[in-house]
């Protein structure tokens, strides 16, 4: 038996077709996460689930999701230990004009596919291309044509 779901963040089913990608623009990197069962697992709490969406939008801070998701900090700490672990969400540093800095983190998948087959279950995420993988990725397609 096999079959597979292709899902946005929101849940819903991701239409986005092959035919939409350009040839220069290199394609998310893909990885398949071995450890499907800890990842499914917190793909399964309501919680982490809250902060990818919000992640997904813009960059947060801890204190941010606390107020906007209504969650306690020890919640919303644990749960971005977890996301960040896994590799869903990235930490970036935001400075302020005052010149302080914070933690912010923001969503790090693009598209989450999960298959089940004869082996089990497979869990591939797509990750968008860092910029600098991205120009390094064009400059060997104009070296090269």
């Amino acid at each position: 038996m096999t079959g597979h779901a292709v899902v946005g963040l929101d849940g819903r089913p991701n239409r986005r077709s092959v035919a939409q990608s350009s040839a220069t623009v290199p394609p998310p990197t893909t990885s398949v996460v071995e450890t499907s069962t800890a990842l499914l697992d917190l793909l399964g709490d309501d919680y982490a689930r809250a902060i990818l969406l919000a992640t997904a939008d813009r960059p947060m801070s801890a204190k941010e999701l606390t107020r906007a998701l209504d969650m306690s900090q020890p919640t919303v700490s644990r749960r971005l230990r977890r996301l960040k672990a896994l590799g869903l969400v990235r930490e970036e540093v935001h400075l302020d004009p005052s010149g302080h800095h914070a933690g912010v983190y923001r969503a790090a998948i693009d598209e989450l596919t999960v298959s089940l087959d004869d082996d089990g279950f497979r869990v591939r995420v797509e990750r968008p291309v860092d910029p600098p993988e991205r120009m390094s990725y064009i400059w060997q397609q104009l070296r090269w044509d």
